[in-house]
């Protein structure tokens, strides 16, 4: 390949950011694709000199690399049988469900693994042909965790990274591939791995540990052994957008316009406030948090009502407040007489309290019932 078409900066992922479109004229071209990825790296290889390398969306001859939305793209061919065994078959039936909990039982089979490894390997020769000397590999997500080994050996002059974008399960799950010691050694091929959550890298370091049995300080994996031995990192980094870019298109009039509109066709602004007591405001004391009220059609954050500084009635009194002190002292939700606990709270309102509901009591201690609004006894 002439050095022209060699990169410095590298990016591999399953499909490329386009997709292939027909006009009605029959003429052929290119949308940029949807998705997190191609937002993330947009950013990325803006103004940098840089390919990216991936499959066209289509089975059969990969089109020749073109230059589409000011990035180089560079198609791999695969075939349909392939894209049902490497992508249908072993991605998304064999890895995905045991990535995520097992959700859905993982199928094994083992024509699906023999694609899986050959469609990597492919990618690792296309990788190498098109990046330059010390050039700067990117590989991405689950369809491709073999590439690292496999560019490794054909070019071991590259920096090579990799990021998953989905999680990364626990040991105990993970143990369930029978090739989970050729998945783990070919991310190793890598230099860094990034996750999107710590919990997530810290999963991969364990499952090194306990199943090939490698030497794990902090972040790092000692690979390899001897003269060859390399320190792998593989951190939690969670993958970002370009917030700025963001912010300035939601500003622009014809964003703003189109707010307006969905908001016009929405529910009654006064209605759509939600509240959650995951999200927590500082008491005005320092002390402690109190749940707040998100309105998310007129955009406004309300915390719930602060407590007055008088008295609340004590809890094991008896009485039933008044509706003053009801005002003074009510938790956050509102409940229906046959109301369920607070854990399930019926659809909250910043309109006043429909006729029939009443305003739970903050007791030190849960209420005698929940169809009453006395505490219990202390």
């Amino acid at each position: 390949m002439p050095v022209d078409d060699r990169f410095e900066l590298v990016i591999a992922a399953n499909r490329l950011p386009v997709d292939r479109v027909v006009a009605p004229d029959g003429s052929v071209g290119w949308h940029r694709s949807p998705g997190g990825l191609v937002t993330a790296m947009e950013s990325v290889m803006a103004g940098r000199d840089g390919v990216w390398v991936g499959w066209a969306g289509e089975p059969g001859e990969a089109p020749e690399p073109f230059d589409e939305a000011g990035m180089r793209l560079h198609p791999i061919a695969l075939s349909a049988e392939e894209i049902e065994g490497y992508y249908e078959g072993f991605s998304n039936d064999t890895l995905w469900p045991i990535y995520h909990d097992v959700i859905v039982p993982a199928q094994f089979h083992r024509e699906w693994w023999h694609a899986y490894r050959e469609v990597n390997e492919r990618f690792a020769q296309v990788l190498a042909e098109v990046a330059a000397d010390g050039a700067t590999v990117w590989v991405h997500d689950y369809q491709l965790q073999l590439v690292p080994a496999f560019l490794r050996q054909l070019r071991p002059d590259v920096r090579i990274g990799w990021f998953n974008h989905i999680p990364f399960p626990p040991v105990e799950l993970f143990a369930q591939l029978p090739w989970r010691a050729a998945i783990l050694e070919g991310l190793l091929g890598a230099d860094f791995l990034g996750f999107q959550r710590r919990t997530d890298a810290g999963n991969f370091r364990r499952a090194c540990r306990q199943l090939l049995g490698m030497t794990v300080r902090g972040d790092t994996v000692t690979a390899d052994s001897g003269p060859d031995a390399r320190l792998v990192r593989a951190a939690g980094v969670p993958i970002s957008t370009d917030f700025k870019a963001m912010d300035r298109l939601a500003r622009t009039p014809e964003v703003r316009e189109r707010a307006k509109e969905i908001r016009a066709s929405s529910v009654t602004p006064s209605t759509c406030c939600s509240a959650s007591t995951g999200s927590t405001t500082p008491r005005a004391s320092g002390t402690g948090s109190r749940p707040t009220r998100s309105c998310w059609l007129t955009g406004r954050s309300t915390a719930a009502r602060p407590r007055s500084s008088r008295s609340r009635p004590r809890a094991g009194s008896g009485s039933t407040p008044t509706s003053s002190s009801r005002s003074r002292s009510r938790a956050p939700w509102v409940a229906s007489t046959a109301s369920t606990p607070p854990s399930a709270p019926p659809p909250w309102s910043t309109s006043t309290a429909p006729t029939g509901e009443r305003r739970w009591p903050r007791c030190s201690s849960p209420p005698t019932s929940w169809s009453s609004p006395r505490c219990a006894t202390a």
